[in-house]
């Protein structure tokens, strides 16, 4: 398939065209730390996301564009973990350290490759590399600086819906960062006009 057809493509076809991609194998192959992601491997979590995006009370009311920027978003936010994926020797737990930074670049030239278009292109992969961002806002020194800076490269209501997605997809009551906390990108990009 190429990017014609996918944006126009179901969901379930989406999926499936994904399934077959050694990218997504990858990620199949791929285990987590059980404490944010308990579903297991990264591709069962990236599923999940996507079934979560689909049940959000504003998917009916985005855009068909819109939910393609989701959609991919959610195919390759983890794109990154088979290649970043290691193990702590100190602590015994796995993880993956500038895992969306590369995800951006992979998410980058699979596009690229498939024929999508510059904007909608660059839009996903910001969307991949900044997609843990609202979980960590309250620690930032300046949150609403953040989150203005952040406005200048991508949609903050597609982060924040998409960050919702990604925190429902998983299979853990352990979340150090409740849900609660991804409500103020939410606040702070109103408030500040963005």
């Amino acid at each position: 398939m190429n990017w014609v057809q996918l944006k126009e493509a179901t969901l379930e076809d989406i999926i499936s065209w994904a399934e077959s991609q050694a990218w997504s194998q990858a990620m199949s192959g791929c285990l987590q730390n059980a404490e944010w992601h308990a579903e297991g491997d990264v591709w069962t979590h990236t599923k999940m996301v996507l079934e979560k995006l689909t049940e959000l009370e504003e998917w009916p009311s985005l855009s068909r564009n819109e939910q393609i920027l989701l959609i991919f978003t959610a195919l390759f936010h983890d794109v990154a973990k088979p290649i970043t994926t290691e193990l702590d020797v100190e602590t015994g737990k796995v993880r993956s350290p500038k895992h969306a930074v590369k995800a951006e670049h992979i998410t980058r030239n699979i596009l690229r490759d498939l024929g999508c278009d510059l904007i909608i292109r660059e839009h996903i992969a910001s969307l991949v590399r900044y997609h843990g961002r609202p979980a960590f806002l309250m620690e930032r020194d300046d949150p609403t600086h953040e989150v203005v800076k952040l406005s200048w490269l991508l949609n903050n209501r597609l982060l924040y819906l998409f960050a919702l997605a990604d925190t429902r997809g998983r299979d853990t009551d352990s979340m150090s960062r409740p849900e609660e906390n991804l409500h103020f990108w939410k606040l702070i990009s109103e408030e500040a006009g963005c």
